[in-house]
C-alpha cells in the first residue's frame, strides 16, 4: 500500500486574553441586546471595569443600565462605588436613585468611598450619601453621620444626617444630636428633629 504523506497544515494561533476580549460584545454595540451580553462577558474581567464605570453616565436604554449596575455591584469594588457616587451629582434622577440603591448593595466599598464624598461642595451629594449611611448601618456609618451633625454647615445635609442617626444610632450618639442643636439654635426644624432622634434612641436602648 502507498504511503501517503501527511499535509503540513499551519498551526493554529492560540488567541491571547486580549484577542479573546476583543471578541466579545461591544459595551458600545448599537443592540441592547449585544451590550447587556456585553456586561455578562466582561464582568469577571476586571480590566472591562473602567469601561462599564464610564457606561453608567451613557447607557440610555433603562433595561442595559439596570444590568450594569447589576454587574458592577457584583464586582464588590471600590471602583465600582465611586463610579456610583460621583452618580450622586448627575441630573438623571433615575441615575441616581439606582446610584444610592447600589451604594447600599455594596456597604464596605461604599464605606471607604463616601467619606470623600461627604466633602462634596453639593449639598444634594451630601444628603444622598446620608441616605446611604442610613440604610447601611453600622459604627462606621454611625460615625460618618456624626462628622456631619458636628460639621456640616448645611441644614438640610445636618437634618438628613438626624433622620438617619435616629435609624441606625444608640445612645452613644446623643451628644452628637446635642451638637447639632447647639449648632443651629434658631432653627425649630432642627431642634424638633433631634428631640425626636433622641427620644427614639433612648427608647431602642430602654428596649435593649
Amino acid at each position: 500500500m502507498a504511503l501517503i504523506r501527511a499535509l503540513n497544515h499551519p498551526a493554529t494561533p492560540r488567541l491571547t486574553e486580549a484577542d479573546a476580549s476583543d471578541r466579545l460584545p461591544l459595551l458600545t454595540d448599537a443592540d441592547p441586546v449585544q451590550r447587556r451580553q456585553a456586561l455578562r462577558a466582561r464582568v469577571a474581567d476586571r480590566q472591562s471595569w473602567p469601561a462599564m464605570v464610564a457606561r453608567l453616565a451613557q447607557e440610555g436604554d433603562a433595561h442595559v443600565r439596570s444590568v450594569l449596575v447589576s454587574c458592577l455591584v457584583e464586582t464588590q469594588s471600590d471602583e465600582a462605588a465611586r463610579g456610583f457616587a460621583d452618580c450622586l451629582a448627575n441630573e438623571d434622577v433615575a441615575l441616581r436613585n439606582l446610584a444610592v440603591q447600589a451604594l447600599t448593595e455594596m456597604p464596605l466599598p461604599a464605606l471607604r468611598v463616601l467619606p470623600e464624598v461627604l466633602g462634596s461642595t453639593d449639598a444634594d451629594v451630601r444628603i444622598f450619601a446620608t441616605m446611604v449611611l442610613g440604610a447601611i448601618g453600622g459604627p462606621r456609618a454611625c460615625e460618618l453621620l456624626c462628622f456631619l451633625l458636628e460639621h456640616d454647615g448645611h441644614v438640610n445635609v445636618v437634618d438628613a444626617a438626624i433622620n438617619g442617626l435616629a435609624e441606625i444610632g444608640s445612645a452613644d450618639h446623643l451628644n452628637a444630636l446635642q451638637t447639632a442643636r447647639r449648632r443651629f439654635p434658631d432653627d425649630p426644624y432642627i431642634g424638633y428633629a433631634v428631640k425626636t432622634a433622641s427620644a427614639a434612641l433612648r427608647g431602642a436602648a430602654q428596649d435593649r
